[in-house]
């Protein structure tokens, strides 16, 4: 998959793919041309299928390959735009079963007068789709070697696994939120009102692979200078340095940020978004900064993707994000003011599922945060990063 927006795509960019020497792989698919003929169809349907089935990938029509590598930009001749998509929405619509959504198709012009089509295919939720033939179906899924047809043993996997796909991503973040409370970890997150976050490919369930994370490649806890690594089980581990805390009878280490950089290709981060404050002789108040929280996210999904993307592991990706110990809390509003005390411990913000990161595809999480205390985020409030 091109690491673009469908959108921003250009020439350069699928000349650079010749100039590279790059080979189809599992997310990227050439193809010189799609002919008309039933044959032509079919096979262009394997390819879309199949890709959907697995991990996703781009599609890409008009660029000549030799034994699988980009050798030449060509493109091919389209008279009508409008008329071409619409040939080939139809085809994905008419002979996909389920239906296969959750595809774009953009048209790319050449200074050759010519146009590529890149067709992106998102990991569907709704696999495994199959090709339909009349009263036929058939199933089709890629490696790095190509597609294949899946056989019976396959099948049941992908249709068990599709029913399961959420609810175990949710369970991924919940085993997250239960690690930051001291859950089979080494440490725990201060008391202090906290945010844990999860970032999971769709096809996380779809491929097995092993991440040799490092300490140059992997991902780093929220705004530090100081952190230690500890190789574990499940990851590599990067945190700040340990505090003492309790919790009744049990004492353990403390940490105001960590990232856990799982061997499997998936990112758990948590880190403190605010303080408790002595509010008079007797009595302590919790704040909460919305920018602690807003820039944090950002600088965790921004950073988990591109960690994860060097390691070729590819979206769409699920985010996940939940918020603990907020009960009586305030949120620092604009001018100092602050929020009602929030009168829930804490709850899971959502998730969003995104092909390519935006910092406008986390705003649901932002507005999440502030109703937890009874607030609307405001509608002028600058997004990070943009």
């Amino acid at each position: 998959m091109i690491d673009k927006l469908l959108d921003e795509i250009e020439e350069s960019d699928l000349v650079a793919l010749v100039t590279a020497r790059v080979a189809e792989h599992r997310t990227l698919e050439f193809k010189r041309e799609i002919g008309r003929g039933d044959a032509n169809v079919a096979e262009f349907l394997r390819d879309i299928v199949a890709m959907a089935n697995a991990q996703g990938g781009d599609f890409l029509v008009g660029i000549e390959e030799s034994n699988g590598v980009a050798s030449d930009v060509l493109g091919v001749e389209i008279d009508d735009f409008d008329a071409e998509i619409l040939r080939l929405e139809s085809i994905l619509r008419t002979w996909t079963d389920p239906r296969l959504g959750g595809t774009a198709l953009r048209i790319i012009p050449l200074a050759n007068g010519r146009h590529v089509i890149a067709i992106r295919v998102r990991a569907s939720l709704a696999a495994p789709h199959a090709v339909r033939n009349g009263d036929r179906r058939n199933y089709f899924n890629r490696n790095s070697a190509g597609k294949y047809e899946m056989d019976a043993h396959e099948l049941r996997q992908a249709f068990t696994a599709n029913e399961q796909l959420i609810p175990r991503l949710r369970a991924l973040h919940a085993a997250a939120v239960a690690a930051a409370e001291g859950d089979d970890m080494p440490f725990r997150l201060t008391r202090e009102p906290r945010a844990i976050v999860s970032i999971v490919p769709l096809a996380f369930d779809r491929e097995a692979r092993e991440i040799a994370f490092t300490h140059e490649s992997a991902m780093l806890p929220v705004r530090v200078s100081a952190f230690s690594w500890i190789h574990s089980l499940d990851g590599l581990i990067v945190h700040t340095p340990f505090a003492e805390g309790s919790d009744g009878e049990r004492p353990m280490p403390e940490v105001r940020a960590y990232t856990v950089n799982h061997w499997r290709g998936r990112m758990d981060a948590g880190w403190t978004i605010g303080a408790v404050r002595q509010r008079d002789a007797i009595a302590y108040q919790a704040i909460v900064w919305p920018e602690s929280f807003e820039e944090g996210l950002l600088d965790m999904v921004r950073s988990s993707i591109a960690k994860l993307n060097a390691q070729e592991v590819r979206g769409p990706w699920v985010v996940f994000a939940t918020i603990v110990g907020v009960h009586g809390a305030q949120l620092m509003l604009p001018n100092e003011y602050r929020s009602a005390a929030a009168w829930r411990d804490g709850a899971p913000l959502g998730e969003l599922v995104f092909d390519h990161f935006d910092a406008a595809e986390l705003l649901p999480l932002f507005r999440s945060l502030w109703l937890l205390f009874g607030e609307q985020r405001p509608a002028a409030r600058p997004i990070p990063g943009q």
